[in-house]
């Protein structure tokens, strides 16, 4: 599924954040790894502000990666598993972080136009 502010030229499922899309990363949540709206994630709830940098001009689209649930549900997370990690096409010089896979929006653009839901794509991260 692809996360971004504004319409994306790609055969992926969308869907439009807002500056108040988060996802939950409290293990502890019963909305654990849940994309939700910040009004709707119960107080004292820890949480990532993913829409932040996909409506303030720093990243063009984030591809979220389902590895720990689909982001829209708890069924199938599994708590300690991991948290949302996703591939995120930025406007900004690309620089270390703590698990996502940044690319440029040029990038990602080129990504997105050529990946198409139907074939069920999967991206393979390999390390040394």
């Amino acid at each position: 599924m692809v996360l971004s502010k504004d319409a994306v030229s790609t055969n992926m499922h969308t869907y439009r954040v807002t500056k108040e899309t988060c996802v939950v990363d409290d293990t502890n949540s019963g909305y654990y790894n849940m994309i939700m709206e910040k009004s709707s994630i119960p107080s004292g709830t820890h949480y990532d502000n993913i829409g932040k940098g996909l409506t303030n001009g720093t990243t063009y689209a984030t591809i979220y990666i389902e590895h720990n649930g689909d982001g829209f549900s708890s069924q199938n997370v599994v708590r300690n598993k991991g948290s949302a990690i996703g591939v995120r096409g930025q406007y900004i010089a690309l620089k270390p972080n703590y698990g996502d896979v940044d690319i440029s929006a040029s990038d990602m653009r080129d990504l997105l136009s050529r990946l198409d839901a139907s074939k069920s794509p999967m991206i393979e991260i390999k390390t040394k």
